[in-house]
């Protein structure tokens, strides 16, 4: 009996093994679109992943190509560091703590023995629509048409700090982040050889996100705004980049100018900005606690620079060596760098492991152009972020791993396994609204 069922649930697997991998991008596509959102509706959506792809089976098929993919092993490395620093931590519920916040690490070969390239622009445009939907909600709180947090029969939809600070789903820092990239991903696209109506719409959709990063306090991605700008620019146009790239410098001067004039809180957090590095040891501030930290971090490092003091320690350790005088850098919770991180942690070993992750995305061979283009985008966008952030904030880390997966896809499934387009449209609208409410519920 046990053999007869064994025999009938392969034999389902073989016959819907087609059908498998398109709800698996279904479901990351909806994934992709949430990322921005709630983070809980993520989780469900990758459990939704998991239970499809163990039910699926033939392991071995889909990911002995995966196991060998560079960028996957740099990822399984990192990864692993973390896990193995917590041999010499004696802080393990840290250390647990701050493994957990890297497992996205493991879920890019997870993406990567389904994704089917055909569904790569999908992913990074449901990205793109999370964002639009965010910014509306945004502009809906800043002229006071939507209130600045939004409750439900005790169920909170959304959260912003303030009229003068509107990010209503993530902390104002990732949601500047998320726009600059947003920007710079509609910029290239432009240039591209698209249709005339997607460059005006995109140019409309650049404009808003523009004046939707000015009014929100995250400094990160003022800078990112500047620097992924022209690096989208080198992408699309490479050689004939300097005539664009000269206009494209002067308006990002007029934006800020304009931005600093109008725009309240862009200019706080400048001139904030402007006063820590002027006064760079005081540390009585938003900005000021994270220099302090990583001022009282050197120590050690400079003590334990081959491995680190393990990943749960760096904390504790940091902690030490703050004089009484400064007493308010221990509240901090972790140490706004990621890069400080590794290497208090792990040292210039795991710090090496953690760089290499980006010289495999730089060095991967993507033929098409747009998709190489992704990858690099969203990796710098990362890599800056990181100054002032760590993974502990879920956000970063699942966002590059689920773009960088879009992106990096190859193979593609027959055509005629595809829905139409409206079938498929009514499917993302059903598993986005059911992972939002799941989300939420939780």
């Amino acid at each position: 009996m046990q053999i007869q069922l064994l025999k009938m649930f392969s034999s389902f697997r073989a016959t819907n093994e087609l059908k498998f991998n398109l709800w698996l991008n279904y479901l990351l596509v909806s994934y992709a679109f949430v990322v921005p959102i709630n983070d809980r509706a993520c989780s469900f959506l990758f459990s939704l992943i998991l239970l499809l792809i163990v039910f699926r089976g033939q392991f071995k098929t889909y990911f002995s190509s995966v196991v060998k993919n560079p960028v996957v092993i740099a990822l399984m490395a990192f990864f692993g560091i973390y896990v193995l620093s917590l041999l010499w931590s004696e802080n393990i519920k840290e250390g647990i703590a701050l493994v957990k916040s890297v497992k996205y690490a493991l879920f890019l070969p997870l993406f990567l023995s389904f994704i089917d390239k055909r569904f790569s622009l999908r992913i990074i445009s449901a990205f793109l629509g999370g964002m639009l939907l965010s910014e509306l909600i945004s502009y809906g709180i800043h002229f006071e048409i939507l209130p600045t947090q939004l409750v439900w029969q005790g169920i909170q939809i959304y959260s912003s700090y303030a009229i003068h600070d509107p990010s209503p789903f993530l902390h104002h820092s990732h949601y500047g982040m998320a726009l600059a990239l947003s920007v710079s991903i509609l910029i290239y696209r432009v240039f591209e050889p698209v249709a005339i109506s997607y460059k005006v719409i995109a140019s409309i959709f650049i404009m808003t996100m523009t004046m939707n990063l000015l009014i929100t306090g995250g400094r990160i991605g003022y800078l990112l705004y500047a620097v992924l700008i022209l690096l989208s620019l080198f992408l699309s146009l490479e050689k004939k980049m300097f005539k664009p790239a000269v206009a494209i410098v002067l308006l990002i001067g007029l934006v800020g100018i304009g931005g600093y004039k109008l725009s309240s809180i862009f200019q706080k957090r400048v001139d904030e900005t402007i006063c820590n590095i002027q006064a760079p040891k005081n540390f009585d501030s938003s900005a000021g606690n994270r220099l302090g930290l990583w001022y009282h971090s050197a120590g050690v490092i400079t003590n334990n620079p081959l491995f680190g003091v393990g990943i749960g320690d760096g904390l504790d350790e940091t902690r030490k060596r703050i004089p009484a005088e400064e007493n308010f850098l221990k509240d901090m919770t972790h140490f706004h760098n990621q890069y400080i991180e590794i290497l208090v942690g792990t040292g210039v070993v795991g710090l090496l492991i953690f760089l290499n992750i980006f010289a495999q995305i730089y060095k991967y061979e993507q033929k098409d152009k747009e998709l190489k283009a992704i990858m690099l985008l969203v990796s710098v966008a990362i890599a800056f972020a990181l100054l002032t952030e760590t993974f502990n904030m879920k956000f970063y880390f699942s966002l590059w791993i689920v773009l960088l997966a879009a992106a990096m896809a190859k193979g593609s499934s027959p055509e005629s396994d595809s829905l139409k387009v409206f079938s498929e449209l009514k499917i993302y609208t059903g598993l986005i609204l059911l992972a939002l409410i799941v989300g939420k519920l939780q």
